[in-house]
């Protein structure tokens, strides 16, 4: 369907799409269902519910046009003597991997432990906002006196009178610069060696080869000739990209003007997302960095938000708390992070003036799990909306919806509402 869907999008005769669908079920002779392609809405998929007898499902369609529709049926098996018994998936499938599981309709699904994992992105060594924290105490402020030089500072934000910008002028070591230019979420590159790569692909199909004769029930020499195909090829290849690629990279924060320079902002400012732009870095004076909080907080006489209320308890006793509320929703407390969550605040840079988000969380607090299936109920609530919505959309052309998951998404919308000339945003 998704490649249906892609497909319809470049179709270049698709301004004269006009067709009209029609289901009908000859176990429900009174049913039926009536869509309209037009060309501003042949790309939503719309999901119509059958009555749940037996029979036929009978589409008819007339017009200009391309639909598919694609039929799910259910059916309950209720005599053992129907049941399958279950393969063996890890034998099935010739996976090497104790961490699996199977679910979904059929078993098709499959989630397993990845065996390999990305390496760090440079936020942890960028960002600062979490180190900052940690080192201050916040009913205290004069035992942690907070450079301020923002008066003299070409960055200096006349509303505030302090430093809160994104430009990235503001460093000044040109390796820096670049290497932040490429956000947040940027991963640098290490360092290999041919030989081990050569080992480990090599070692995998040996690993195959003996997992897959042992179920056929063959000879290991059958897969020789295979084996040193794979090898011969992948020597080829190796040998060709040789000349050309780089095996060897030194970190950029082995560079000492880099670290000089880093050290020097993270003395200064606090290094945060920007809000709605999370790939963006925004230097916030540590000094109102600090005060923010405090004013938030309603600490050292400063009226603050409502929201929260001081309390006697320590954080050990929190912490209790919090394992004893989720025991007794069911939740398991074995592996809890007996930590808790932090207050920082990223700059809104699309406000005028800047004003400031607080967020309490961390990915690793006492409160993890209740917040990933919080996550997750709203994610089905919104899938919901959506879907009706569509439904809506396709039958009165009123979109009601306007939650875009990325760019992309964005990207799509302004193309279809005749904004050929967006690429990029």
């Amino acid at each position: 369907m998704d490649a249906l869907w892609q497909f319809t999008l470049k179709d270049p005769n698709r301004n004269v799409f006009e067709m009209y669908c029609q289901l009908e079920s000859s176990a429900a002779p009174k049913w039926k269902y009536n869509m309209f392609l037009k060309k501003d809405n042949y790309t939503n998929m719309e999901y119509v519910w059958i009555p749940k007898v037996f029979g036929q499902v009978r589409p008819s369609a007339q017009g200009t046009g391309r639909a598919m529709i694609q039929l799910t049926t259910t059916v309950n098996v209720e005599y053992p003597f129907q049941i399958r018994n279950p393969v063996d998936t890890q034998l099935f499938y010739l996976l090497d991997n104790p961490d699996i599981n199977f679910y979904g309709r059929n078993f098709s699904v499959i989630q397993m432990t990845p065996c390999v994992s990305y390496t760090p992105t440079v936020a942890s060594k960028i960002y600062n906002y979490k180190r900052f924290l940690q080192c201050i105490d916040l009913s205290n402020p004069s035992l942690h006196p907070l450079p301020c030089e923002c008066s003299s500072s070409d960055f200096n934000y006349s509303p505030y009178g302090h430093v809160i910008t994104g430009d990235l002028s503001i460093v000044k070591n040109d390796k820096l610069r670049e290497l932040l230019k490429k956000g947040p979420k940027y991963r640098e590159s290490m360092s290999f060696t041919w030989n081990q790569n050569v080992k480990i692909i090599m070692d995998s199909c040996e690993e195959y080869a003996r997992r897959w004769a042992k179920k056929e029930d063959v000879q290991l020499d059958t897969l020789s000739e295979w084996i040193k195909s794979i090898r011969g090829l992948l020597l080829s290849r190796i040998n060709r990209f040789k000349s050309t690629v780089n095996t060897r990279f030194v970190s950029i924060f082995k560079d000492p003007n880099v670290i000089t320079e880093l050290t020097y902002l993270q003395e200064h400012y606090v290094i945060t997302p920007a809000d709605k732009a999370s790939n963006n870095y925004t230097f916030t004076c540590k000094k109102y960095y600090f005060d923010s909080l405090v004013k938030e907080l309603g600490l050292n006489s400063t009226p603050g938000n409502p929201t929260y209320t001081p309390t006697n308890l320590s954080a050990s006793e929190i912490i209790d708390n919090h394992k004893s509320a989720l025991t007794s929703f069911g939740f398991d407390t074995t592996n809890l992070d007996l930590d808790l969550p932090y207050l920082y605040c990223i700059p809104k840079m699309h406000k005028n003036p800047y004003k400031q988000r607080f967020i309490a969380g961390s990915s690793k607090c006492s409160t993890k799990s209740v917040s990933i299936l919080l996550t997750k109920v709203l994610s089905e609530i919104k899938s919901g909306l959506q879907k009706y919505c569509s439904t809506v959309y396709s039958r009165s052309g009123i979109n009601q919806m306007w939650i875009l998951k990325n760019s992309k998404e964005l990207l799509e919308h302004l193309k279809s509402s005749h904004f050929s000339r967006v690429h990029s945003i």
